[in-house]
């Protein structure tokens, strides 16, 4: 429950959904599109950790290749 709303199924049949952030309509995920956006998205990013990557690097960091 975000907002005080019932998170049951009549909500969503009645696209009733709020984005968990700012509470703005949000259809296919807890997130608004704008919230989505402005996100801060890590690329290249290691696949074991989600530790940043120098650029043009692929695979894991280090520390994730050891294990």
């Amino acid at each position: 429950m975000v907002d005080g709303r019932r998170g049951d199924r009549r909500s969503w049949l009645f696209n009733d959904a709020r984005c968990a952030h700012c509470h703005a309509p949000a259809f296919a995920t807890e997130l608004c599109a704008a919230c989505i956006d402005a996100l801060p998205w890590i690329d290249p990013a290691c696949p074991g950790c989600a530790l940043p990557l120098p650029a043009g690097a692929g695979g894991f960091c280090a520390a994730c290749a050891r294990r």
